[in-house]
């Protein structure tokens, strides 16, 4: 199927204009920024549509906006969720701090697209979820004995004190 997709990706799209080729991911991690990937692209194009074409665009760019915070919502949840299951085991706590502070760019940058759309539900979701990741962090610290705690880069951490 992979071959036929892109057969009609070239039959339709100048190579020039092709950035990136049409893969299979090896986990769900790469799956996950590789539709963030997508949605941003498509906002892109329905970004540049809306400058070239008479009619508005605006319903459409909403529901990719929405899309694409739900993406950022989910990839932000997976990180919190992939530092929480380290706990479970001899872990790294510099490691879990930034699976933790990349979910709270993710969830912040879909909580700022919402927040846009005057979507309050999915903003309590993804403030609940930038909650339950300061959660983990503080689980972590917690599990983790003081030495490992005294080496770790604290720098690293102002966007969490911050936000």
């Amino acid at each position: 199927y992979d071959q036929v997709i892109a057969k009609e990706v070239e039959n339709y799209v100048d190579e020039s204009q092709r950035k990136w080729v049409l893969k299979v991911t090896k986990d769900i991690e790469e799956a996950l920024l590789l539709a963030l990937k997508c949605f941003k692209s498509a906002l892109a194009i329905y970004e540049g549509l809306g400058e070239a074409f008479s009619y508005d665009m605006e319903d459409e760019a909403e529901n990719f906006k929405g899309w694409f915070g739900n993406a950022l919502n989910i990839a932000g949840s997976y990180y919190i969720k992939r530092s929480a299951s380290m706990c479970d085991q001899d872990f790294n706590l510099q490691d879990a701090l930034e699976l933790l502070i990349t979910a709270r760019h993710l969830l912040t940058e879909g909580l700022d697209i919402f927040q846009g759309l005057n979507q309050d539900m999915n903003c309590v979701i993804l403030t609940t979820n930038l909650g339950m990741s300061f959660r983990t962090e503080a689980y972590a610290i917690k599990d983790k004995n003081e030495a490992e705690l005294v080496m770790f880069n604290f720098d690293s951490l102002h966007y969490s004190f911050v936000h």
